[in-house]
């Protein structure tokens, strides 16, 4: 007899429910059943008050010992947001409208596998369920009369569900993922992986250390320097996922900055989007060392990893133009990535990345700068290879402002003494130290965002260890060039021990 109810109210397709085809309500086998059904069944009148006959499970989900005589939506007051609730209402409503068609009713029914809280009696959570209310109309000798309800805990079914729509995702997600990453060559990503790595544990390292209110401005700095450099690393390879992680963190860095006062509580969502960030390379770690084997037996031919080289820089010039309002365009119809032997590309690229990133941080002007001073509003960075004394060369010009470079010298001078020569006679290894001092960065935001990766001391090493050198030229208001030159044959790296 239950069952036939429980049918009746969950899946008949009429628009009346009559209680002649469920029985006698009030019998006593019927109110045995109701005692011992795991699901809620009750009824409504039409103040929405529940009614004498009821199973005892409807106790448990309202939260309510003895639910008899309680008006519906009071009770659900203490379980849902003011927001459902009043669409609760509302639906009930409507339910008791009789002209309104009972399937059009029911798609506004928002209690359907709906998770509710329960607390205990000092307002302290317990736990939650997902339940489904479902009703229907009763009609007594062609009368409304009040609602039949049933309530269904469907909390292993919604959870299933959701677990099952996760693992769709995440296999997606991971697929994805392969794609993005089987175009980039084994030893980019492991390199990008290592300095991704290294920039978190650098970044747990420093929230771990015990820090005063008045430090914590300085401490959000150098985090955004850390995430701006594994976010832009991610964009210059094309791992199109990560990067997007990235700055979704560096958003949230630029809503922190923005408060005029910081605590230790705003750093929390940081230390959770860090953990999410962590897990995000923990993956691209397992996917790399799951095909790293694969990657480096089917190696693309050299043709087309010049064609991804040029994409990287292109790709690089997009995003830190887009970032600073600038316009470039890169120029590379002189330069050719074939020339450039497999065991110099890595190091080369990195080099390239810096200097470009400095050329648009530093040299070239905004559109509007740019029109005040006569220079067409979009910006060149021109490359070009070449072979001098049996060594590669790689010249890498742009026509943005050396005005620093003036500036920097005329600093030297004044520290020095007289010295040194003018600008065109200097020692190239004098102007990269000028050019590449980030302590000396006009715009502090500047300095922050261009981080460690436009340290001289790193592109000094890069150069040097694999046995190149830098030459800088540049004509004040004209263009900037820096050429570097570098051996064909492999060798012993300098700057580490045999």
């Amino acid at each position: 007899m239950l069952e036939n109810f429980r049918e009746e109210l969950e899946n008949s397709s009429d628009e009346e429910l009559y209680l002649e085809r469920v029985g006698n309500l009030s019998s006593t086998l019927f109110q045995e059943l109701l005692e011992h059904s795991a699901e809620g069944l009750f009824f409504l009148d039409k103040q929405l008050k529940i009614q004498e006959v009821h199973s005892s499970a409807v106790s448990r989900f309202l939260n309510c010992p003895h639910p008899a005589g309680e008006n519906l939506i009071d009770l659900l007051q203490r379980l849902i947001p003011e927001e459902t609730l009043r669409r609760c209402n509302e639906y009930l409503t409507y339910l008791f409208s009789a002209d309104l068609d009972i399937e059009t009713v029911e798609e506004l029914n928002p209690l359907i596998d709906y998770e509710f809280q329960y607390e205990n009696e000092q307002g302290i959570w317990q736990t939650s369920y997902f339940l489904s209310f479902r009703f229907r109309r009763i009609y007594i000798k062609g009368r409304l009369s009040g609602l039949a309800g049933s309530i269904r805990d469907v909390t292993k079914e919604v959870r299933l569900k959701r677990e099952l729509a996760h693992n769709k995702a995440n296999a997606r997600k991971q697929l994805e993922w392969l794609v993005n990453i089987l175009h980039v060559d084994s030893e980019t990503l492991r390199n990008f992986i290592d300095g991704a790595e290294q920039e978190l544990s650098h970044v747990e390292s420093m929230l771990k250390q015990p820090r005063g209110n008045g430090e914590f401005r300085s401490l959000l700095e150098r985090i955004y320097r850390s995430v701006y450099i594994i976010r832009g690393n991610a964009a210059l390879i094309d791992l199109k996922f990560f990067a997007d992680h990235g700055q979704s963190f560096l958003d949230l860095l630029n809503t922190m900055q923005a408060k005029p006062h910081l605590t230790s509580h705003d750093f929390v969502p940081l230390v959770i989007r860090l953990k999410e960030l962590r897990a995000t390379l923990d993956e691209v770690k397992s996917i790399f060392d799951s095909i790293g084997q694969f990657h480096d037996r089917f190696r693309a031919k050299r043709s087309y990893e010049s064609d991804l080289m040029i994409d990287a820089l292109q790709r690089l010039i997009e995003t830190v133009s887009k970032d600073l309002g600038k316009q470039v365009q890169l120029l590379h119809n002189d330069f050719d990535a074939i020339l450039i032997p497999f065991h110099l590309r890595k190091d080369l690229k990195e080099i390239l990345f810096l200097l470009i990133r400095n050329a648009i941080y530093y040299g070239i002007e905004g559109p509007e700068a740019r029109r005040s001073i006569n220079k067409n509003p979009m910006a060149t960075i021109h490359l070009a290879t070449f072979f001098k004394n049996g060594l590669l060369g790689i010249a890498l010009r742009h026509d943005g402002r050396v005005l620093k470079i003036e500036r920097l010298i005329e600093k030297m001078l004044l520290e020095n003494g007289n010295g040194f020569a003018n600008g065109e006679n200097w020692e190239h290894a004098d102007l990269s130290r000028l050019i590449f001092m980030p302590e000396l960065s006009s715009a502090q935001r500047l300095e922050m965002v261009s981080g460690t990766s436009l340290d001289l001391d790193m592109l000094k090493k890069r150069v040097k260890q694999i046995g190149g050198r830098i030459k800088i030229s540049f004509t004040s208001g004209e263009f900037i060039e820096f050429t570097i030159l570098l051996p064909l044959q492999r060798g012993k790296k300098k700057g580490k021990k045999a």
